[in-house]
Protein backbone atom coordinates (compact mmCIF):
# COMPACT_ATOMS: atom_id res chain seq x y z
CA UNK A 1 0.00 0.00 0.00
CA UNK A 2 2.75 2.55 0.68
CA UNK A 3 3.68 2.37 -3.01
CA UNK A 4 0.17 3.35 -4.08
CA UNK A 5 0.21 6.17 -1.54
CA UNK A 6 3.41 7.65 -2.97
CA UNK A 7 2.27 7.07 -6.53
CA UNK A 8 -0.94 8.96 -5.69
CA UNK A 9 1.02 11.78 -4.03
CA UNK A 10 3.26 12.47 -7.00
CA UNK A 11 0.93 11.69 -9.90
CA UNK A 12 0.49 14.96 -11.84
CA UNK A 13 -2.91 13.82 -13.14
CA UNK A 14 -4.23 14.32 -9.60
CA UNK A 15 -4.27 18.03 -10.26
CA UNK A 16 -7.45 17.35 -12.24
CA UNK A 17 -9.24 15.65 -9.33
CA UNK A 18 -11.36 17.63 -6.90
CA UNK A 19 -9.22 18.17 -3.80
CA UNK A 20 -11.77 16.50 -1.51
CA UNK A 21 -11.83 13.29 -3.57
CA UNK A 22 -8.05 13.25 -3.83
CA UNK A 23 -7.61 13.67 -0.06
CA UNK A 24 -10.27 11.04 0.69
CA UNK A 25 -8.62 8.44 -1.56
CA UNK A 26 -5.14 9.23 -0.24
CA UNK A 27 -6.14 9.08 3.41
CA UNK A 28 -8.17 5.90 2.88
CA UNK A 29 -4.93 4.34 1.57
CA UNK A 30 -3.06 5.69 4.60
CA UNK A 31 -5.57 4.20 7.04
CA UNK A 32 -5.51 0.77 5.39
CA UNK A 33 -1.71 0.66 5.11
CA UNK A 34 -1.37 1.85 8.73
CA UNK A 35 -3.50 -1.02 10.04
CA UNK A 36 -6.70 0.95 10.61
CA UNK A 37 -9.01 -0.22 7.79
CA UNK A 38 -12.15 0.06 9.95
CA UNK A 39 -11.68 3.73 10.73
CA UNK A 40 -14.37 5.78 9.02
CA UNK A 41 -13.07 8.76 7.10
CA UNK A 42 -15.11 11.78 6.10
CA UNK A 43 -13.57 14.43 3.88
CA UNK A 44 -15.25 17.70 2.93
CA UNK A 45 -13.72 20.45 0.86
CA UNK A 46 -14.94 23.77 -0.42
CA UNK A 47 -11.60 24.15 -2.23
CA UNK A 48 -12.07 22.67 -5.70
CA UNK A 49 -8.46 22.70 -6.94
CA UNK A 50 -4.91 23.57 -5.86
CA UNK A 51 -1.62 23.85 -7.69
CA UNK A 52 0.34 20.59 -7.62
CA UNK A 53 3.18 21.80 -5.37
CA UNK A 54 0.81 23.04 -2.67
CA UNK A 55 -1.39 19.96 -3.07
CA UNK A 56 1.60 17.67 -2.45
CA UNK A 57 2.64 19.58 0.68
CA UNK A 58 -0.95 19.67 1.94
CA UNK A 59 -1.25 15.92 1.24
CA UNK A 60 1.94 15.16 3.16
CA UNK A 61 0.61 17.24 6.07
CA UNK A 62 -2.76 15.45 6.07
CA UNK A 63 -0.98 12.08 5.84
CA UNK A 64 1.24 12.87 8.83
CA UNK A 65 -1.77 13.96 10.90
CA UNK A 66 -3.73 10.83 9.93
CA UNK A 67 -0.81 8.57 10.86
CA UNK A 68 -0.59 10.35 14.22
CA UNK A 69 -4.32 9.67 14.74
CA UNK A 70 -3.80 5.98 13.99
CA UNK A 71 -0.86 5.75 16.40
CA UNK A 72 -2.42 7.69 19.27
CA UNK A 73 -6.12 8.39 18.70
CA UNK A 74 -7.10 4.91 17.55
CA UNK A 75 -4.53 2.88 19.53
CA UNK A 76 -6.13 -0.25 20.96
CA UNK A 77 -9.31 0.28 18.95
CA UNK A 78 -10.65 -1.44 15.88
CA UNK A 79 -12.73 1.50 14.74
CA UNK A 80 -12.86 5.25 14.94
CA UNK A 81 -13.68 8.37 12.96
CA UNK A 82 -11.41 10.75 11.15
CA UNK A 83 -12.94 13.99 9.88
CA UNK A 84 -11.02 16.14 7.41
CA UNK A 85 -12.23 19.52 6.21
CA UNK A 86 -10.52 21.89 3.79
CA UNK A 87 -12.16 25.28 3.60
CA UNK A 88 -11.40 28.83 2.52
CA UNK A 89 -12.02 32.13 4.21
CA UNK A 90 -14.82 34.23 2.73
CA UNK A 91 -12.38 36.23 0.62
CA UNK A 92 -10.66 33.05 -0.62
CA UNK A 93 -7.23 34.28 0.46
CA UNK A 94 -6.67 31.64 3.14
CA UNK A 95 -7.22 27.89 3.31
CA UNK A 96 -7.85 25.98 6.52
CA UNK A 97 -7.22 22.24 6.83
CA UNK A 98 -8.88 20.78 9.92
CA UNK A 99 -8.27 17.15 10.87
CA UNK A 100 -10.20 15.73 13.80
CA UNK A 101 -10.26 12.26 15.30
CA UNK A 102 -12.54 10.80 17.96
CA UNK A 103 -9.73 9.50 20.15
CA UNK A 104 -8.69 10.62 23.64
CA UNK A 105 -7.15 13.87 22.39
CA UNK A 106 -3.79 15.34 23.25
CA UNK A 107 -2.51 14.60 26.77
CA UNK A 108 -2.92 17.25 29.47
CA UNK A 109 0.01 19.64 29.42
CA UNK A 110 1.02 18.60 25.91
CA UNK A 111 2.93 21.39 24.16
CA UNK A 112 3.33 20.58 20.47
CA UNK A 113 5.43 23.71 19.93
CA UNK A 114 8.02 22.31 22.30
CA UNK A 115 7.74 18.73 21.08
CA UNK A 116 10.86 17.17 19.65
CA UNK A 117 8.93 14.23 18.18
CA UNK A 118 9.80 13.68 14.55
CA UNK A 119 6.18 13.79 13.35
CA UNK A 120 5.59 17.24 14.85
CA UNK A 121 8.89 18.55 13.51
CA UNK A 122 7.99 17.28 10.04
CA UNK A 123 4.51 18.78 10.29
CA UNK A 124 5.94 22.16 11.33
CA UNK A 125 8.25 21.99 8.29
CA UNK A 126 5.29 21.38 5.97
CA UNK A 127 3.45 24.31 7.56
CA UNK A 128 6.47 26.55 6.96
CA UNK A 129 6.62 25.40 3.32
CA UNK A 130 3.02 26.55 2.93
CA UNK A 131 3.73 29.80 4.88
CA UNK A 132 1.13 28.52 7.33
CA UNK A 133 0.50 28.07 11.01
CA UNK A 134 -0.51 25.04 13.06
CA UNK A 135 -2.88 24.80 15.98
CA UNK A 136 -3.51 21.74 18.16
CA UNK A 137 -6.45 21.43 20.52
CA UNK A 138 -8.86 18.95 22.08
CA UNK A 139 -12.52 18.89 21.13
CA UNK A 140 -14.03 15.41 21.57
CA UNK A 141 -10.67 14.09 20.31
CA UNK A 142 -7.53 15.61 18.83
CA UNK A 143 -7.98 18.50 16.40
CA UNK A 144 -5.14 19.77 14.23
CA UNK A 145 -5.60 22.88 12.14
CA UNK A 146 -3.29 24.13 9.40
CA UNK A 147 -4.00 27.66 8.18
CA UNK A 148 -2.14 28.82 5.07
CA UNK A 149 -2.40 31.33 2.20
CA UNK A 150 -4.38 30.06 -0.78
CA UNK A 151 -1.65 31.18 -3.16
CA UNK A 152 2.06 30.64 -2.82
CA UNK A 153 4.11 33.73 -2.07
CA UNK A 154 5.83 35.11 -5.13
CA UNK A 155 9.50 34.23 -5.27
CA UNK A 156 11.78 37.18 -4.82
CA UNK A 157 13.53 38.29 -8.00
CA UNK A 158 17.17 37.32 -8.04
Amino acid sequence: MPCSRYRRLYDPSNIDLPVGKYLHDLLADVLVSSGAPDVTIEVTSSVPRMDIDRLITLSLSATEIAINSVKHGFAGRTDGKLHVNLSSTDDGATHVLTVRDDGPGFPDGFDPAGSDRLGFRVLRGFARTLSGTLEFRNDSGAVTELVFPAKAAEAAAV
